[in-house]
């Protein structure tokens, strides 16, 4: 669904962004574009991952005293000792309700972005300023 949204937002902005420059400068746009939906995602990811291992890191934290010793150190061991069988009962649901938490939180993140996205594109003009201008042959 985000693929879907984000790949008919971006298609028509970069033809309206393009739209207001004349051609000689259409580059320059279109890289400039690109770049930062680039730069937006990398960002993005670099974002969600933090807070999804925050929230995991948190979780470990606050772990009851008789689990911490059947519980992973570090927020990196966690998939393996879910993947390897490491982990067992109560620890094992402990962990993932953790990952459910942390997945959660980066539900309601993406959800924020996109109330955010929605504003931006409410408060995007109709119509972009047009330069008349002849392409080039």
């Amino acid at each position: 669904v985000l693929g879907a949204g984000f790949g008919l937002l971006s298609t028509p902005l970069l033809v309206g962004v393009q739209s207001t420059i004349t051609w000689r400068d259409r580059g320059v746009v279109t890289g400039a574009n690109i770049f930062s939906r680039y730069l937006g995602q990398s960002l993005g990811a670099a974002a969600f991952g933090a807070i999804f291992n925050s929230a995991i890191a948190n979780e470990l934290a606050r772990a009851p005293a008789l689990l911490r010793p059947q519980l992973p150190q570090h927020v990196d061991a966690v998939i393996g000792a879910l993947h390897r069988g490491i982990a067992h009962g109560a620890a094992e649901d402990y962990l993932r309700h953790a990952m459910y938490l942390a997945t959660r939180h980066i539900y309601v993140g993406m959800v924020v972005v996109s109330l955010c996205t929605l504003v931006v594109v409410l408060l995007t003009p109709r119509n972009f300023p047009q330069v008349d201008e002849v392409p080039p042959t």
